[in-house]
C-alpha cells in the first residue's frame, strides 16, 4: 500500500498567493473598464484613479469625484467621452461582471 503526502500548508499557500493575483487581476481590469465611463474635463479624475486597500479597493481620489459620480445622467458632459456616465462603476459592471469573473475563476485555475 502507497501513502500520499498531503500538503496542507503548501496548499494553503499556493491559494493564498492565487487569489491575491486573482484580487490584482479584477481591481485592475474593474478600473479600467470603469474609466471607459469617467466623465472628461481635465483628465485628473480619470487619472486619480487607484487601487488601494491591498488592492481590494478600486478608488479616484479627487475632492469632487463622488460628487460627480452621484451626478444626473443629463448633468453628465460627454464632449470628451462620448461614453461618460455617473455611476461608472455600475455601468462597468453592468457590461462587464461575467468577464471579471472568468478573470478570477481562471486565476484561481492558474489558466490565466
Amino acid at each position: 500500500m502507497s501513502k500520499s503526502h498531503f500538503d496542507r500548508v503548501g496548499i494553503k499557500n499556493k491559494m493564498a498567493r492565487a487569489s491575491q493575483l486573482a484580487q490584482v487581476r479584477l481591481s485592475s481590469a474593474v478600473l479600467t473598464d470603469s474609466n471607459r465611463f469617467i466623465p472628461m474635463d481635465t483628465g485628473v479624475l480619470k487619472a486619480s484613479g487607484r487601487l488601494e486597500n491591498d488592492n481590494k479597493q478600486v478608488a479616484w481620489n479627487t475632492p469632487y469625484a463622488h460628487r460627480v459620480y452621484n451626478l444626473a445622467e443629463t448633468s453628465i458632459k460627454t464632449q470628451k467621452n462620448p461614453n461618460a456616465k455617473p455611476k461608472w462603476f455600475e455601468w462597468a459592471k453592468a457590461l462587464n461582471i461575467k468577464g471579471w469573473m472568468e478573470i478570477v475563476q481562471k486565476t484561481i485555475k492558474g489558466e490565466f
